[in-house]
């Protein structure tokens, strides 16, 4: 577990959590992760696609420590939707770039 994801993993649980929506949310992303995983592992580009999310992490990470939470939960959501699209979808775009 980096930096980045323990602070996310902390934000999505303190922060996102109190949105009217927060619970849906978290619930789909725990619904949706392992076949987001899955399908990463199955690409020939597996490692563009995590150099990806990592990269869209590290912003919405920068966002948190800046307190500029409402900017992260977009960006967090935004992120959440696209993978949520690239499992569904047989064109490789996570983090509005096709990989």
């Amino acid at each position: 577990d980096c930096y980045e994801l323990q602070t996310l993993r902390q934000f999505r649980d303190n922060e996102l959590i109190s949105l009217p929506d927060g619970q849906a949310i978290i619930e789909r992303y725990y619904r949706d992760a392992p076949k987001i995983v899955s399908r990463i592992e199955a690409s020939e580009q597996k490692d563009a696609i995590y150099g990806s999310v990592y990269e869209k992490i590290k912003e919405i990470v920068a966002y948190i420590e800046k307190g500029e939470h409402i900017i992260a939960i977009l960006q967090y959501m935004l992120l959440t939707y696209d993978l949520a699209h690239f499992i569904y979808n047989s064109e490789e775009t996570v983090g509005g770039e096709t990989i």
